[in-house]
């Protein structure tokens, strides 16, 4: 860097103005002050050199520049050099001496430029000038050059040089021919103007001293300030020293007091995990008595609940041990029984606990080594570090690979190792594996773990005397190796049985997978996208779940997105620290992917700071639950949450209405006159026709009859819904007997019906209480959709029965069903799915409205695999109804 003298930019200076050309357009695009180039003792890059000939190329050609260059050779300033040069060089040596790399004067201007000179003969010179690696030749820099190198031999009393420029990749090649002789003519110049010249020469001389003068006083005066700057120096550093004197000493006393803090955290982190330790032993051999007694009688669910009972316990039992194990070492307390253990046997035991595991994971795991190898060690620190590099094994392999614990006597050493198949570890990871609470950074963080494990490892080793390391295994895989002294084998000794190791499968990967969907065994209230990584813990939170709603499993965050599509969930419960990705992203997705702004999100994890839970309701979370909870406390939230949801999305529905309840009104106005017209006329009708004609059994009467009964029906909707638009008149509830009424909306919805069979289902002990003209609107709706989807050979079910406190009428069918992601949207108003001409889109939005207006609601759930259309009305129409019968 700075590799250019902004001597040579002098010319340039007085050049410039006298074309018109601005300064600050020479500099554009550098980054430079004009200002600053005028201090002779700056440098600058040769990259801003380039740029700054770069925005003079289209003002100047190449002649000019190469006229330039001539021009520089021509100024005052460079006249007294070569006055005293005429007296003591040729232009031969001048051109030597300009261009000696590191010691002539064009490498004082330019360092990143190397030249070179060869002599041909006594009047024909080679120069070339090459860039140093990493540089760009510069052809207006090679062109000035060049000017410079015909203009030269003038200075001595010569004619102008002959130079041909030839550009190399690196640099530039001059070929530089200078006169033989000087013309008799100049030399009778130059020895009549000699005495001149060096009268030239000494008022140079002269004018050279006063400068030297100055710049010694110059000089003098920065040393002085130097001198200045020296003693403020020592006087700082001084100062300084002090300071940082008494910092050592307050840094000591503090790291004294962290010491002491240090212990007795550490000693009250080991009295409050031994006590956590008794309660879990407790729940331990509670959980194996009942397992004992009553085992032969629970049932699956049970069996399955007590065994996640005892597993948690012992991974929290085992927590605690590694807790209390690292304390104990860092308090240097850490102590290890011996004892004569085979420790192939050992390891042959540990391998049969751990396959399990490892063939839920889809691995395969052997053991290779001698059958037994008696050693002189504690058998249950060895299981423990045998364990955990088998716990980390298994959970890093994928699928499909492979682990292999090896046993081993290498030279003065007992090899113990755990290999994998996995994509192998990171060599900065690998040097600090063995800290305390040291994990993988990435997607490999969001796995399961603590990150003591291995810290636990390495102590237990280490007080056996030996050693562990994490190696990289070729072409991939990782090699966990563990190194005994050689003198811990007992030869010819007998391995008794140890009492204190007992060892326990570890915990089995649940039997549900990402997708697992758990279903109530009554009607849905809803469904609930459930994204939780560990599988157990989903399983029993699903099921708690299951019991009122369907509930989607998702175990990481990944799954979960992509079931989002598929299920169309109301309702979503995250954990925050998954795989993939964070339940704060798939709130995120959740949000963006359903586009309901209205369902809600609850964040069930063990993070509880301050942060995540900002992040969460950001993220548009409405609830955060931290483990461990209870479960019925869940399933009130996640119920309250439903609610909420429904109350929202009545409001919501309510402003959707209001334009639809004026369409209604101002359409019930207009058909209630021809409706009262046709019950007025069916009745002279009657009187004006013969009595065979108007008789019941009659075809005539019949359609008659059914004119009167759909013009009463239409005449009476017409009040209701005049009524209904602003709340002015009363729904007129009637008791009311549900199979008449699905016969009214039957024979409105015969047309839509034909060649279907309809079913019917009715569980009630009475009427209901409903405006029945209303109702019956309503469920000819339901049966005209449902006759319109199933076509000719499908089937129609009404059903309806008491559920807890609501009356719940049921309309099925046997076709595809609504889509989930138009659950919702087939309730808005003038939203059909119909063809064109077939429907207005207002059937089921006033539908709605009307149960709406009854206290109720009408939606779509699951049942199963199907989806119904239910009707649910308060329990105390119905009671009323009772009580006045």
């Amino acid at each position: 860097m700075r590799e250019v003298s902004s001597k040579v930019l002098e010319p340039w200076f007085g050049l410039l103005p006298k074309k018109g050309i601005p300064l600050e357009r020479w500099v554009d695009g550098t980054g430079l002050e004009v200002a600053s180039l005028r201090d002779k003792r700056t440098r600058i890059d040769w990259a801003h050199l380039r740029t700054m000939h770069k925005n003079l190329r289209e003002f100047f050609s190449d002649d000019d520049f190469v006229e330039i260059g001539r021009s520089v050779m021509r100024s005052p300033a460079l006249r007294f050099m070569f006055v005293i040069g005429r007296l003591l060089m040729s232009p031969r040596t001048f051109y030597r001496w300009m261009n000696t790399p590191r010691e002539g004067a064009g490498n004082q201007m330019f360092t990143c430029v190397t030249p070179s000179f060869r002599e041909l003969n006594e009047s024909e010179f080679v120069i070339d000038l090459k860039m140093s690696e990493g540089y760009t030749p510069d052809l207006v820099f090679l062109l000035i050059t060049k000017g410079s190198f015909e203009e030269a031999p003038r200075l001595f009393g010569y004619r102008n040089a002959s130079v041909k420029l030839d550009e190399m990749p690196d640099g530039g090649r001059f070929l530089i021919t200078v006169p033989k002789r000087t013309p008799m003519l100049t030399r009778i110049r130059r020895a009549v103007l000699w005495p001149f010249d060096v009268r030239s020469a000494a008022k140079e001389l002269k004018e050279a001293n006063e400068t030297l003068v100055e710049r010694n006083e110059e000089l003098e005066k920065t040393s002085v300030e130097l001198e200045h700057y020296k003693t403020h120096l020592e006087e700082l550093v001084a100062k300084r020293t002090a300071e940082l004197s008494q910092a050592r000493d307050e840094l000591s006393v503090t790291v004294e007091q962290l010491e002491e803090a240090q212990q007795v955290r550490e000693k009250f982190f080991g009295n409050i995990s031994h006590e956590i330790r008794t309660p879990l032993s407790l729940i331990l051999l509670a959980s194996a008595d009942i397992e004992k007694r009553a085992g032969a009688v629970l049932d699956n669910e049970s069996l399955q609940g007590l065994g996640a009972v005892t597993d948690a316990a012992r991974k929290l039992a085992r927590l605690v041990d590694e807790l209390l194990l690292l304390a104990a070492g860092q308090e240097d307390k850490l102590r290890i029984e011996p004892e004569p253990t085979d420790l192939g046997a050992l390891l042959h035991a540990t391998i049969a606990a751990w396959r399990p595991a490892a063939a839920a994971a889809g691995l395969e795991l052997k053991y290779q080594g001698p059958p037994t190898l008696v050693l002189s060690l504690d058998p249950l620190a060895i299981e423990r570090v045998a364990s955990n590099l088998l716990s980390n094994a298994v959970k890093y392999t994928p699928k499909g690979g492979g682990i292999e614990l090896a046993l081993a006597v290498v030279d003065e050493h007992v090899r113990m190792s755990v290999l994998d198949s996995g994509p192998g570890i990171d060599p900065e990871l690998a040097g600090r594996l063995f800290g305390r609470f040291e994990r993988a950074q990435g997607s490999d963080r969001r796995k399961p773990g603590t990150g003591i494990g291995l810290a636990l490892v390495k102590e237990l080793v280490v007080a056996h005397g030996g050693s562990v390391e994490a190696l990289q295994r070729a072409p991939h895989g990782t090699e966990m190796r563990v190194e005994l002294p050689a003198a811990l084998m007992m030869r010819g000794g007998i391995a008794k049985t140890s009492q204190r190791i007992q060892l326990a499968a570890p915990n089995v990967v649940a039997t549900i997978a990402s997708g697992a969907v758990f279903q109530p065994a009554e009607m849905s209230s809803g469904t609930i996208l459930l994204a939780e990584d560990d599988a157990r813990l989903a399983e029993m939170i699903a099921k708690t779940l299951a019991t009122e709603y369907k509930v989607v499993v998702g175990l990481d965050g990944i799954d979960a997105v992509e079931l989002i599509a598929q299920h169309q969930p109301h309702l979503l419960v995250t954990d925050i620290d998954m795989p993939g990705m964070n339940g704060i992203q798939l709130a995120r997705e959740f949000r963006k992917r359903t586009g309901d702004r209205l369902a809600p999100i609850i964040i069930l994890s063990a993070v509880i700071d301050l942060g995540t839970r900002l992040a969460g309701l950001e993220a548009g979370a409405v609830d955060y639950v931290t483990k461990p909870f209870d479960p019925q406390e869940l399933h009130a939230r996640v119920r309250s949450q439903f609610r909420m949801r429904e109350l929202a999305m009545r409001l919501h529905r309510a402003e959707n209405l209001s334009t639809l309840g004026i369409l209604t009104a101002g359409l019930a106005h207009e058909i209630r006159n021809p409706a009262n017209g046709i019950v007025n006329a069916v009745g002279p009708l009657k009187s004006l026709l013969p009595a065979d004609l108007t008789s019941s059994e009659s075809g005539s009467g019949q359609l008659l009859m059914v004119i009167g009964q759909c013009a009463t029906q239409i005449g009476a909707l017409s009040r209701q819904l005049l009524g209904f638009r602003d709340g002015s008149m009363e729904l007129e509830p009637r008791p009311a007997k549900l199979p008449e009424l699905v016969d009214r909306a039957v024979a409105l919805a015969r047309r839509a019906i034909e060649g279907v069979e309809l079913r019917r289902r009715i569980d009630l002990p009475g009427p209901i209480s409903c405006a029945g003209p209303l109702m019956v609107q309503v469920l000819a709706n339901l049966i005209e959709n449902a006759g319109h989807a199933v076509g000719k050979g499908g089937w129609v079910e009404v059903a309806a029965y008491l559920h807890g406190t609501s009356v719940t009428v049921e309309v099925s069918d046997s076709g595809a069903g609504v889509p989930r992601h138009l659950r919702d949207r087939v309730f808005e108003p003038f939203f059909t799915t119909k063809p064109t001409g077939i429907g207005t889109g207002l059937g089921l939005a006033v539908a709605r409205a009307i149960v709406s207006r009854h206290g109720g609601v009408l939606e779509i759930r699951e049942r199963g695999a199907k989806a119904v259309f239910v009707i649910e009305l308060p329990q105390t129409h119905a009671n009323d109804v009772a009580n006045a019968v």
